[in-house]
């Protein structure tokens, strides 16, 4: 079949089948480009053809740094936050003190220490006075 020379070589009528399931699928993915058909047809037409064309890896390079970031961000605003323990030596307080601060803490928990925790506590209040 011979075909005439067009008069507008980039420009085209294309008519989509409407009985066709994938006619009407891809009519209204076009439909739904706005503007923006031509280049949508482009990039579909090279990619089908040679196996690469347009596509959106090659327009926006992937910055793989900048997404480990933000997932990081993700993920540490979604956690929970957790306590670290914190040494007497990096509140700048002595160890006895630390000691005290602890033992309070666990009779506000426990209310009242048993006889065997009294006993342990004191005992290694006195092993860290004799390392002094």
């Amino acid at each position: 079949m011979f075909m005439k020379e067009k008069k507008e070589e980039y420009r085209f009528t294309i008519q989509f089948n409407p009985a066709d399931p994938s006619h009407q699928q891809v009519a209204g993915i076009l439909n739904r480009q706005g503007r923006r058909k031509a280049q949508y047809l482009v990039n579909a037409v090279c990619t089908y053809e040679n196996g690469t064309g347009l596509t959106l890896a090659e327009s926006a390079p992937v910055n793989y740094q900048m997404i480990e970031n933000i997932v990081d961000q993700i993920l540490t605003s979604k956690s929970l936050p957790q306590k670290q323990p914190v040494s007497p030596a990096a509140k700048g307080i002595e160890m006895e003190t630390y000691l005290l601060e602890r033992i309070d803490f666990e009779e506000s928990i426990l209310d009242t220490p048993g006889e065997n925790s009294l006993s342990a506590i004191t005992e290694s209040i006195e092993a860290f006075r004799k390392k002094k």
